[in-house]
């Protein structure tokens, strides 16, 4: 059966599962702080593909390539509403 989520699975004629195949997507919560990062010339950006910063990854563009681990180099968390440009009720809002 296919689902909206994505999702492909399979059942047996006794309802076993016999696979169940989804995409491992980000979980893009809690990326604030130092759970985002990016270096000077924003050429690199550190981010956890799970919540915050768990199970780090490094999107490099000048390599053009995404690896697992921490950047090489210094990384800053960004400036955001709290310290530049006043933006309100973005935080948890539709």
């Amino acid at each position: 059966m296919g689902t909206a989520d994505p999702a492909l699975l399979r059942y047996d004629r006794q309802g076993s599962k016999l696979f169940d195949l989804r995409p491992k997507l980000p979980d893009m919560r809690g990326k604030r702080g130092d759970s985002f990062q990016v270096s000077a010339d924003g050429r690199q950006v550190a981010f956890g593909l799970d919540y915050g910063s768990e199970e780090p990854v490094c999107f490099d563009l000048h390599q053009r390539q995404v690896r697992k681990g921490h950047c090489e180099g210094s990384l800053t968390a960004p400036i955001t509403a709290a310290e530049g440009l006043k933006v309100a009720d973005w935080i948890n809002r539709i």
